[in-house]
């Protein structure tokens, strides 16, 4: 929106000074030369009158007299044609009323055909004018300061409205556009409405989907806990192995509810930014998980950004579990890489397994993709198959993305088939922008 402003900014100014210039040349082109038409029409009766009267010298000095006290002018009368100044002398050679550079005239007087006497017509100098450069600058001042204030009242009202859309866009479901703005302009009203109302519409759908959210959870785990506290008492009862297996998939089921209800929770803009210190709220995570296999954190420099610390945690807990999942050797340690990107962080998970098969690389993030279990040793079960596709979801929420990649071989490197045993492991990483507070501009 700056750059809105800048522009209006600058089309002001300009049209505003073309305005002026072409002001200035169609005065200059149409109106009369200032200052020498009306001299020239003084010069030329104070001629007409000498002549009349050069025969009567008392009436010509009577006349200068009363041109003097009624003009102001001072008329000085140069008989002698011999001894003139470079002004007159011009007067001489034409036989004609002439000006000087400081706008004097000289006024030839003939007397029966013949030059008789020059006048010279002195004019006070005018008072000094201020120099160019200045009244110059004092002009792009004022017409500098007159375009930014009207291009701000023009873009202000849109600024509001876009601030608003960031602050909504950003989990502030509460925010309104006509309450920021206050503009008086009937289409940016409009703009404000149209956004309030999708807004308010918005609002209520993400407020009925966490409701409903928060009772699919209750009504779907509070059957699996009495399957778990029956199967516990048949298992006290019989011992059948059987209870083993169904115990596990009770455990899966939950697991699945737990992402499913994550993923729809990360795709409803319900952030709760905090600000948060990467390297120790990592260390905080990486004690968290199982000694085996150990993890390693190669973070160059301290990055501090600010995101919503439950999903965040719960991306970085689903790239840690799916590299020990499948076929990392215990004995080596994962390594997290965590980088600073231009706009928040990078967070990278690699592996020392046998790598992604080629098949499923594309579709790594997709929905239920799961390697082929033929063809990928897993050292700790089964995953639900919605782990990285949370860890895509939770990156979009935090306006970034995720992608994965085979690490290059290494001879000692297990080689699972259906790889071209050019794997060393795989890099699986998401990025996340800093969703620090939007700052309104002034």
């Amino acid at each position: 929106m700056n750059l809105l402003r800048t522009r209006v900014f600058f089309g002001l100014l300009l049209s505003i000074a073309f305005a002026a210039i072409t002001s200035y040349f169609a005065t200059s082109l149409l109106g009369p030369t200032p200052g020498e038409a009306p001299i020239r029409v003084t010069a030329r009766t104070i001629q007409t009158n000498l002549e009349a009267w050069w025969g009567d010298p008392p009436k010509c000095d009577a006349y200068m007299r009363d041109v003097r006290k009624n003009t102001g002018l001072d008329l000085v009368l140069l008989r002698d044609l011999n001894q003139l100044p470079r002004g007159a002398m011009r007067a001489k050679r034409r036989d004609a009323i002439t000006f000087d550079p400081d706008g004097h005239a000289y006024i030839p007087i003939s007397d029966k055909g013949e030059l008789a006497a020059i006048v010279e017509l002195r004019m006070a100098r005018p008072p000094p004018r201020p120099r160019p450069t200045v009244a110059i600058a004092v002009a792009v001042v004022v017409l500098a300061a007159a375009a930014y204030l009207l291009s701000r009242r023009l873009t202000r009202p849109l600024e509001d409205v876009a601030q608003a859309a960031r602050r909504f866009g950003g989990g502030d479901l509460g925010a309104r556009a006509l309450t920021s703005s206050g503009s008086s302009s009937e289409e940016v009203r409009s703009v404000a409405e149209a956004f309030d109302e999708m807004a308010e519409r918005i609002q209520r759908v993400v407020v009925d989907q966490r409701s409903l959210l928060g009772a699919i959870s209750h009504e779907l785990r509070s059957p699996l806990g009495r399957a778990r506290v029956a199967l516990e008492i048949a298992r006290d009862r019989t011992g059948d192995p059987a209870l083993d297996r169904i115990e596990k998939d009770l455990g899966e089921i939950d697991a699945i509810l737990t992402d499913l209800l994550a993923s729809a929770r990360a795709g409803l803009s319900d952030l709760r930014p905090q600000k948060t210190e990467l390297q120790g709220w990592i260390l905080e995570r990486i004690a968290m998980e199982p000694e085996s296999p150990p993890i390693e954190l190669v973070m160059p420099e301290p990055i501090t950004i600010h995101v919503d610390q439950a999903l965040l945690g719960r991306a970085f807990a689903n790239l840690v579990q799916n590299a020990r999942k499948y076929g990392h050797p215990r004995e080596e340690p994962l390594v997290v890489r965590v980088e600073k990107t231009k706009a928040g962080a990078k967070i990278a998970v690699e592996d020392r397994g046998p790598g992604i098969p080629e098949e499923v690389l594309p579709r790594i993030f997709d929905a239920f993709v799961r390697a082929d279990k033929a063809r990928t040793p897993k050292s700790d079960g089964e995953g639900t198959g919605l782990g990285l596709t949370l860890v895509q979801r939770i990156a979009e929420a935090h306006r970034g993305t995720a992608g994965a990649e085979n690490l290059p071989s290494k001879d000692e490197a297990p080689k699972a088939p259906g790889t071209d045993g050019a794997h060393a492991g795989a890099r699986v990483w998401f990025t996340v922008e800093d969703l620090a507070p939007v700052v309104a501009p002034t």
